[in-house]
C-alpha cells in the first residue's frame, strides 16, 4: 500500500489545504479530510473557504497544480484511465483538449451523444428504410401522388418530398 503524502495547495484560501498522492484532500490546521460532491459532469469538487466565501473546485485540478506544476496556456486535465474519481497524481496528465478528446476516443473507447443518427437510428424516425426504397418506388411511377404516399404511410407531404429531393434518407452508397 502507498504511503501517504500530503503537499500544501496554493491559492487565496484562509485556510491551509493539502492534497495527498492518493487523491484527497484535508485541512491541514484540523486534519480533517474534506469530502468532495460531484459537479453536473461528475468530477468530484471540493468547497474552500476564501475570504469572499467558499470557492467550489474541480479535485483533479488542485491535485494536478500541486503535483504537476501549474496549468500551462491551453492545457487540461486529464485522467488516464478515464476514473473522474480516480485523482491521484499518477493518474493525471496535462494535455491540451485535442489530446483529451482523442484520449476518450481512442484510448478509452468513448462515444459521442452528438454523432448524427441518421435513417432508422434516429430515434425520431417514424419510417424503416424499407418503406423509404418503397416511397422512392412509388415516386418513381408517375401516377401517384406525393399527397397519396404521405397518407399511406402517416406522413406528411413535406417529408416524402424531402425523401424524393434527398434531403432526408439520403440513398445509401
Amino acid at each position: 500500500m502507498d504511503e501517504e503524502v500530503w503537499k500544501p495547495v496554493t491559492g487565496d484560501f484562509t485556510q491551509p489545504y493539502e492534497v495527498s498522492n492518493l487523491g484527497r484532500i484535508r485541512n491541514a490546521r484540523t486534519g480533517k479530510v474534506l469530502k468532495p460532491f460531484p459537479s453536473k459532469k461528475g468530477y468530484p469538487r471540493v468547497g474552500l473557504a476564501t475570504a469572499r466565501g467558499t470557492h467550489c473546485i474541480a479535485l483533479h485540478i488542485l491535485i494536478a497544480r500541486t503535483f504537476h506544476g501549474e496549468c500551462g496556456d491551453g492545457l487540461e486535465v486529464n485522467h488516464i484511465d478515464g476514473d473522474k474519481w480516480n485523482n491521484r497524481p499518477s493518474n493525471l496528465e496535462w494535455v491540451t483538449h485535442l489530446e483529451n478528446v482523442r484520449h476518450y476516443y481512442d484510448v478509452l473507447g468513448g462515444k459521442s451523444s452528438r454523432i448524427c443518427r441518421c435513417g432508422e437510428d434516429n430515434g425520431n424516425a417514424r419510417l424503416t428504410q424499407c418503406q423509404v426504397e418503397e416511397i422512392r418506388l412509388l415516386l418513381a411511377e408517375a401516377d401517384v401522388s406525393q399527397s397519396d404516399i404521405a397518407r399511406r404511410y402517416g406522413v406528411s407531404c413535406k417529408t416524402i418530398n424531402h425523401i424524393s429531393t434527398g434531403r432526408r434518407w439520403k440513398l445509401q452508397t
